[in-house]
């Protein structure tokens, strides 16, 4: 007699054991996998570059925001080529001989640009001469000195280069040493005449260091501009109407020789350029408006000076 029973159930729980088995992957959901892998790690990496470009930008803009940092970019641009960029005391005295001539002082009436002669309002009111007409060597000299000690230190090539460099190695994800185009980002893809500055398709860490620097630039004096210089910003920054009416080049500060222009006492121009640049921008006005409102805070709530007892006839008598 056949058994059909024992010949049968093998075959129902081979069966089931197949329905239950999971499918295969198909073949060609593989690379549809791959490549959104690779599209999340590329906008991942176009994030990571455009955050760190602009951290190096915020730091580049304020290590700008000197003021030896502003006479040489007014210099450079009257006396282009013959900058340069060093802020150290021996430096900053060799602009003298730039700024004087052929002569033996340096007088604002012989100011190249509008630019160059509020730099000299800058360096008298910050050695407090008052407006004198010239100004000598010895005493530009004292001016060098004050720049040189405030200018912020100018960072080894290894720290200047550490963002670029480390962007580079998060960048090149075969680790070979160069950015092939697959590791491209946007940004470099859209650039790519600058990054790959001699057209191999291999970006070098030197070429990206280059490039980076470049992008960083840009994006601090786009940052510096957008800051910048409507009247009616001025206005809604928290500022007084005077601000927006002595600012007669509408550059979004008062210069010191705008003050003046307006007839305005020397002394309180000097007590609200906390940074003695000879510029008063909002945030800092602002910021001596906070400080003066903090200081008459205090004052008010100081408690009286006590009275000194009363031993005249009447008065009461002081506990012994």
């Amino acid at each position: 007699m056949p058994r059909p029973l024992r010949t049968a159930v093998p075959g129902v729980a081979l069966l089931v054991l197949f329905a239950a088995a999971p499918a295969p992957a198909r073949a060609q959901d593989a690379p549809a996998r791959k490549d959104k892998t690779a599209k999340g790690e590329a906008w991942e990496q176009d994030q990571y570059e455009e955050k760190a470009v602009a951290r190096a930008a915020e730091r580049a803009a304020k290590a700008a925001d000197h003021e030896g940092g502003r006479w040489l970019k007014e210099l450079a641009k009257a006396y282009p080529g013959r900058v340069g960029p060093g802020l150290t005391e021996e430096e900053v005295g060799r602009w003298f001989d730039l700024l004087a001539g052929d002569g033996k002082e340096w007088r604002r009436d012989a100011a190249a640009t509008r630019q160059i002669a509020e730099l000299y309002d800058r360096a008298t009111a910050r050695l407090e001469l008052g407006p004198v007409p010239s100004l000598r060597r010895e005493e530009f000299a004292q001016f060098a000195r004050r720049v040189a000690r405030d200018a912020p230190q100018v960072p080894k090539a290894a720290e200047r280069y550490a963002e670029a460099d480390r962007l580079f190695r998060v960048l090149d994800r075969d680790g070979g040493g160069a950015l092939e185009p697959a590791e491209w980002t946007d940004r470099v893809r859209a650039d790519a005449r600058r990054a790959d500055a001699d057209g191999n398709r291999k970006i070098t860490p030197d070429e990206y260091r280059a490039y980076f620097e470049a992008r960083v630039g840009e994006v601090a004096e786009a940052t510096a501009k957008a800051a910048g210089a409507k009247p009616g910003a001025v206005r809604a920054g928290g500022v007084p109407a005077w601000f927006e009416q002595l600012d007669t080049d509408h550059d979004g500060q008062v210069a010191l020789s705008e003050w003046r222009a307006g007839g305005r006492p020397l002394s309180e121009f000097l007590a609200m350029d906390l940074n003695g640049d000879g510029l008063l921008p909002p945030a800092e006005y602002q910021r001596f408006a906070r400080m003066a409102e903090a200081e008459s805070r205090a004052d008010a709530a100081k408690p009286p000076p006590e009275t000194p007892p009363d031993h005249r006839a009447g008065s009461a008598p002081r506990p012994r």
